[in-house]
């Protein structure tokens, strides 16, 4: 049987204006670093999943990152965001949708 690696904890941080910052878990809480498919931890996992659904704003796509690790019954990610406009990582159309670079 193979031992999961866990880790502790999270330093506080601020972030600039306009910023998005996000970690796999939140203050004081551990992380499983290797999922079944042995590539990823269980956020990045779970992020894959999401991260290239079009018409997604990053708020909903971690939103449903966040869900999908709670059903699961691991620690919450944690973020701090800064963002006054929706953004999008992928998609449709960019019509109607802020660019930035």
């Amino acid at each position: 049987m193979r031992s999961i690696k866990s880790h502790k904890g999270l330093a506080a941080i601020k972030g600039p204006p306009e910023s998005l910052i996000i970690f796999s878990c939140g203050f004081d809480q551990g992380t499983v670093d290797e999922t079944q498919n042995e590539r990823n931890g269980i956020f990045t996992e779970h992020l894959l999943n999401h991260i290239t659904m079009p018409d997604q704003d990053v708020e909903t796509i971690l939103q449903n990152v966040a869900r999908d690790i709670k059903l699961k019954g691991f620690p919450l990610p944690w973020r701090a965001s800064c963002l006054t406009e929706k953004v999008y990582l992928a998609a449709e159309s960019l019509e109607g949708k802020s660019i930035y670079s």
